[in-house]
């Protein structure tokens, strides 16, 4: 039995876990469980029952060894720095130390890791196009109406963001402002739909079409300046990469549409820049509240403050009721984690960027433009949770698998 399907499971489970939570309410439970997590949980079992009978395609070489260990050692530590807030511990991250043990043991063919990444690219134009449907004929609130039950901080927030943002195919569908998608939050939706729309340009055929139509709009719908950015470097450094089966020289004309998309991107952050410079060099107040955030850190340099202390900063006043993380990766992990996580994570990061530099060297540049379209995703938001199974999480072990197994042509 080949490795793609339990691999494929392991990436499209965190995806299925926010469309459960998404499409269905709290209170619809199946046997006790929520959708959400029932679908992860049984994401787990299927992807460890498939595992048994596969057959592994030769051995790990020793950067993805080293980055598996990172990730398990980092994984371990964020577990115990919150392991005394029941608010933040959850079963579901056991799957983070499964998924990374199961590849480690039985390593994917380069064709298994294709099918694989297809499947979870299928899983998120899927899950992103129901979502949508239900939203737009009323079925599922926006997730202006949850973040609004939830506080009453957020009321005008839609209203705000209407007159701020660039909503043509959401005013065109009738939704409230920014889309926030089966993630709920347009802050994580886009970043995931950059992700996307970079890795469909280096897929044949239909598929091309498909993920980078889906992506494109969902780019829109959620309008994420940030994620804009992502892009237009994603997609830039990839027709600047190997990996489109002509020599590097030639001109297609996916890799010319490439970067006519990477450019367009570009000029829509520019755009912003020049009509509201104020909030684009702030990132809509990001860069005046970095410092406020900062300054938990002296609490504790090492080992860090922890979730329960930023909970409570937010409570008190100190931060702004929307620092409930440091909108932006790094920054974040210095103050909840200390220099001890951030170190760990960067590493597990530059490991991943080693491997995928490995990847293009032997004629796959996907990889390193997806590190690329992370990098600056990280600079404005949260894009890893390294104790949880998300999407970003996925497309970290996506690029790890397909550039690990590329075997020189």
């Amino acid at each position: 039995m080949t490795t793609a399907p339990y691999l494929a499971l392991l990436l499209c489970a965190s995806v299925m876990y926010a469309f459960g939570q998404a499409a269905l309410p709290a209170t619809v439970t199946v046997a006790g469980f929520q959708v959400g997590p029932l679908l992860l949980l049984l994401s787990a079992v299927a992807a460890l029952v498939l595992w048994v009978p596969s057959r592994g395609d030769g051995e790990w070489r020793g950067l993805e060894r080293a980055w598996f260990v990172l990730v398990i050692l980092l994984w371990l530590y964020l577990v115990v720095v919150e392991s005394g807030d029941a608010d933040v511990t959850a079963a579901a991250a056991v799957l983070i130390p499964l998924s990374v043990v199961l590849v480690w043991l039985k390593r994917p063919s380069h064709r298994d890791a294709w099918i694989a990444v297809d499947s979870f690219a299928w899983a998120i134009v899927i899950a992103g196009g129901v979502v949508l449907l239900l939203e737009v004929v009323g079925v599922i609130p926006s997730w202006y109406r949850e973040m609004t039950d939830a506080s009453a901080t957020f009321d005008g927030l839609a209203s705000l963001d209407r007159d701020y943002h660039w909503l043509p195919l959401g005013t065109l569908l009738g939704l409230e402002g920014r889309w926030g998608g089966f993630l709920r939050d347009p802050n994580l939706m886009g970043p995931l739909a950059a992700l996307l729309l970079v890795y469909s340009f280096a897929r044949p055929g239909a598929r091309r079409i498909v993920f980078a139509a889906s992506a494109a709009a969902m780019l829109v719908l959620a309008d994420s300046r940030a994620s804009y950015a992502a892009a237009a470097a994603g997609l830039a450094a990839l027709v600047l990469l190997p990996g489109w089966g002509v020599p590097f020289r030639r001109v297609t004309v996916p890799r010319v549409v490439a970067a006519g998309v990477a450019v367009a991107a570009g000029i829509r952050v520019l755009v912003d820049v020049v009509t509201s410079p104020a909030g684009a060099f702030t990132m809509t107040g990001r860069t005046v509240m970095w410092p406020d955030f900062l300054s938990l850190w002296p609490e504790s340099p090492w080992w860090g403050v922890g979730t329960a202390r930023i909970r409570d900063a937010v409570a008190q006043g100190i931060l702004p009721p929307w620092s409930y993380h440091g909108h932006n990766q790094h920054i974040d992990t210095l103050v909840r984690y200390g220099v001890a996580g951030l170190l760990l994570g960067s590493a597990a990061l530059i490991v991943a960027l080693a491997i995928s530099i490995g990847g293009a060297r032997r004629g796959l540049g996907v990889g390193v433009a997806m590190m690329v379209t992370l990098a600056v995703i990280s600079v404005a938001n949260m894009a890893l949770d390294w104790r949880y199974p998300s999407a970003a999480f996925s497309v970290l072990l996506a690029v790890v698998v397909l550039s690990g197994t590329r075997q020189r042509d």
